[in-house]
């Protein structure tokens, strides 16, 4: 999954969303913090926290839900998924 980050300078104000957990900041400020184009799995995250990880996919779906990450699924030629873009905006606008 390739990591596109936008608007990094909106983190302080997603810190202080209160619809999202604590949870969901950590995962959010790891997104936020990676490398543009880097490749992030929930494999990654779970790796490099102390959550496990039904805790980062619950954390995932929030931000989802809260318009601070979109996933993109990508199909091949016969339009079978091939891959998923994680594109992350710390405004909460997606």
């Amino acid at each position: 999954m390739a990591l596109k980050v936008l608007n990094i300078n909106q983190l302080p104000k997603a810190l202080a969303d209160s619809h999202l957990k604590n949870r969901d900041k950590g995962v959010l400020s790891a997104l936020s913090l990676s490398e543009f184009g880097k490749q992030v799995t929930i494999d990654y995250l779970v790796e490099h926290s102390d959550d496990g990880r039904t805790t980062v996919r619950s954390a995932i779906s929030s931000l989802e839900k809260h318009g601070y990450l979109f996933r993109k699924r990508e199909r091949n030629e016969a339009g079978i998924y091939e891959s998923t873009n994680w594109i992350v905006d710390c405004s909460g606008s997606l």
